[in-house]
């Protein structure tokens, strides 16, 4: 909600300040990661454990402090998601089989 407009999103947000300064969440689906900064506190190497906030269905919570960015977290039943950074920060992928060898697809830019 920003300014009494909203939006709905069925999808991650990289960058939420570059369309509306959003204040509050409001989910009705999914779990949601919300991140002080654009592209998930990435460049905050994670940031720490106040630049993010984790909402699950049904929660309505004030994002004032935490509307850079947004990750949706997929439904899946088996499986993790690794992240870069600590704090859920930064490029994340989904795996569902072991794999002996991530580093690949966590390459410094």
């Amino acid at each position: 909600i920003a300014g009494g407009a909203h939006e709905e999103f069925t999808d991650s947000e990289e960058n939420l300040k570059g369309t509306l300064n959003f204040e509050r969440a409001e989910v009705t689906a999914g779990t949601w990661i919300f991140y002080k900064h654009a592209n998930f506190n990435d460049k905050q190497s994670g940031g720490n454990s106040c630049d993010h906030k984790i909402l699950n269905p049904g929660a309505i919570e004030d994002i004032k402090s935490v509307n850079g960015s947004m990750y949706l977290v997929k439904d899946q039943t088996e499986g993790i998601i690794l992240f870069t950074h600590a704090y859920y920060g930064g490029k994340n992928k989904w795996y569902e089989e072991s794999c002996a060898n991530v580093n690949p697809d966590f390459q410094s830019s």
